[in-house]
């Protein structure tokens, strides 16, 4: 809750709205020894596959680009997971550098 009452934004659960069914969290945090922020989410293994991280991360991308005014976040994987990877690769209605991440961020 510092953090939130700090800077503004957190750590946020994500929600089914159909269903009030909890899936998992995706939040934007300050992390000791990085310069950027950092996006980060988890969800529960049996809600995976279904594009809540991208879709979450693509909103909370907004959110720090916009109400923020942070044009460059981190995000940090393992190498071999490949639908972390997969879910920042997402399309804009901008151009997109050769690994289509948006170029209005940068994912460090």
């Amino acid at each position: 809750m510092k953090q939130l009452h700090e800077r503004g934004y957190a750590n946020y659960t994500l929600v089914l709205k159909a269903t009030g069914q909890k899936v998992g969290v995706c939040g934007l945090y300050v992390r000791t020894g990085m310069r950027l922020i950092d996006l980060g989410y988890a969800l529960l293994p049996s809600t995976e596959g279904n594009g809540y991280a991208r879709e979450s991360s693509l909103r909370l991308m907004q959110a720090a680009k916009e109400d923020f005014d942070q044009i460059k976040l981190s995000a940090v994987t393992h190498p071999d997971n490949a639908a972390s990877i997969k879910s920042f690769r997402i399309p804009s209605y901008g151009s997109k550098n050769d690994y289509g991440i948006r170029r209005d961020f940068r994912i460090f």
